[in-house]
């Protein structure tokens, strides 16, 4: 167990390590930090006992891509029916944010799959004992059938959604039919008034 003591009024090296918790400056002002304390939840922390921070439950979580918190966990995730995709992400990655339109993207060409969830969670605010991570994103997968028993399978490939449709449909517990995946349209928008003002060509216009 690692403790990091943070000097709050030190803003320019509290913040960031703030960020990195999903802490506020409120939540760190609240709670008992006696050693007796400390050591009591560190205890907890070894036996397993301390109850792990979640973000409410969607309202709403009808998506391509499902919301995952720690409380709604069991019930996606480790659904034995079945086969997950899991991105573990944290708002600040900018790794995360460039994979998110691909990822989007790979729940909308197996969204009508009933056998598979493509599935996302914060790791800064939330927390479950099957997920841990040393980078982001990681992706996990958990194939359907006994989940309890057999720890996740980290996807180490080209993240693509080819790439990501050729691993599950490889080691997805339940058969299914690959549906055919749409090219992505490549838009290219051209600055008129900047190819002219850089332009070596005389220009003519005639009305």
């Amino acid at each position: 167990i690692i403790f990091v003591l943070v000097d709050l009024a030190n803003k320019q090296l509290a913040n960031p390590v703030l960020n990195f918790f999903a802490l506020t400056t409120d939540e760190t002002k609240s709670g008992d930090f006696s050693r007796d304390s400390i050591k009591v939840f560190g205890e907890k922390f070894l036996t397993g006992d301390l109850c792990l921070k979640s973000e409410p439950i969607p309202h709403k979580n009808d998506g391509d891509v499902k919301i995952v918190v720690s409380n709604s966990f069991d019930d996606i995730v480790l659904d034995e029916t079945k086969d997950v995709l899991l991105e573990v992400y944290a708002p600040w990655c900018g790794h995360c944010k460039k994979l998110e339109p691909e990822y989007n993207r790979l729940g909308e060409v197996l969204q009508n799959i009933p056998s598979i969830v493509i599935a996302k969670v914060d790791d800064t605010k939330n927390e479950h004992a099957l997920v841990q991570v040393k980078e982001f994103p990681t992706i996990l997968f958990f194939p359907a059938g006994n989940k309890s028993k057999e720890p996740p399978l980290s996807v180490d490939r080209d993240r693509t959604v080819e790439a990501f449709v050729e691993y599950i449909k490889k080691n997805a517990a339940i058969p299914f039919t690959v549906p055919e995946i749409p090219e992505v349209k490549q838009e290219v928008s051209v600055d008129l008034g900047k190819i002219m003002a850089n332009s070596e060509f005389v220009w003519i216009f005639k009305s």
